[in-house]
């Protein structure tokens, strides 16, 4: 019987892997999972993708694995394939096929180490994420290949575990999304608005933004905002003192990529004619100044109550506000 420790030896070891790899082939009561876990769930073009074959779930320590992988090679290239964690730190093969995508590695502990039941690492893949490259929640870019022999594990009493004997669990790739496009956020439109008659604030909804994305559906799109007022909330009351209040709009997809927008809320205080934040005798010489007019009046003309012409009911209105001082 060839012993394990043979096949961990040196990197020049004589034994073919997968005869390293057809020890002992009976079950075992473990069951042992083998997750391909990615550095991102969101590489980005011309970026680096690095994937874990991560060992979690052992009742018994192991010493060493063999993995057959397949990568999208129209997507990712292979950069390098190495030793994971500590007690996993001898390459034993390592053979790749970079035009069908194929990889067969294998590894394990030092000659004179001891293996591991513990949630480790036991190999790292790195890939170069393709430069002209978008695609949203692409599953299975690098998966576990079914092969015989299969990817399999071995214990330091020579027992083999693998998917086809029923103790081990091979999860590939999760869906991951090449996306370097940021959100697109369009603001709401600017608001002007006025105070009531004696308040110094207008309370109001200035809408919010349209977002959209690539990737993300907009229903889970996160949009945020921050008031130059500092005010928490959106519909929390504008103060003409404060005017204009900007809102700026944050867009975050799922990808964590942002885009920002901005837009404002004016508030002016009623009556008020010449911009000051006082409502006192030059905004009503200016009002006096259009009394009569009947038509294409503007608030700043005095025409108060918005039917365009300056009148007795605009005058009541100033009379109302008369006084106000809102600095």
């Amino acid at each position: 019987m060839i012993s394990h420790r043979l096949c961990q030896t040196a990197l020049s070891c004589a034994v073919p892997i997968y005869l390293c790899a057809l020890l002992a082939p009976q079950a075992a009561p473990a069951q042992t999972v083998l997750n391909l876990v990615p550095d991102s769930s969101c590489p980005v073009p011309a970026g680096l993708l690095t994937i874990s074959i991560n060992l979690s779930g052992a009742s018994v320590p192991i010493v060493g694995g063999q993995f057959l992988l397949s990568f999208d090679p129209a997507v990712l290239t292979l950069v390098s394939i190495d030793p994971g964690d500590p007690p996993f730190v001898t390459e034993i093969h390592e053979s790749v096929d970079p035009v069908l995508g194929l990889i067969d590695y294998a590894g394990g502990i030092a000659p004179a180490g001891h293996g591991t039941a513990a949630d480790t690492t036991m190999a790292r893949a790195a890939f170069l994420v393709h430069p002209a490259t978008e695609a949203c929640d692409v599953a299975s870019l690098v998966a576990f290949r079914a092969n015989d022999p299969p990817t399999r594990l071995i214990d330091a009493n020579d027992t083999v575990y693998s998917a086809a004997l029923g103790n081990v669990t091979l999860n590939d790739l999760p869906a991951v999304s090449i996306d370097a496009i940021q959100p697109v956020i369009v603001p709401p439109p600017n608001v002007a608005a006025r105070t009531s008659a004696g308040s110094c604030a207008a309370l109001l909804d200035p809408g919010l933004p349209t977002v959209s994305d690539n990737c993300t559906p907009a229903v889970d799109i996160v949009v945020t905002f921050v008031r130059s007022d500092g005010a928490p909330l959106l519909t929390d009351a504008y103060n003409a003192a404060d005017s204009p209040v900007t809102i700026l709009w944050t867009a975050i997809d799922a990808c964590g990529r942002q885009s920002q927008a901005l837009s404002s809320v004016s508030v002016a205080v009623l009556g008020d004619l010449d911009g000051d934040n006082i409502v006192g005798l030059a905004d009503l010489s200016v009002q006096l100044a259009n009394f009569g007019t009947t038509s294409g009046a503007r608030p700043e003309d005095g025409d108060l109550d918005g039917d365009g012409d300056v009148d007795l009911g605009d005058l009541a209105v100033m009379l109302t506000a008369f006084g106000a001082d809102c600095r």
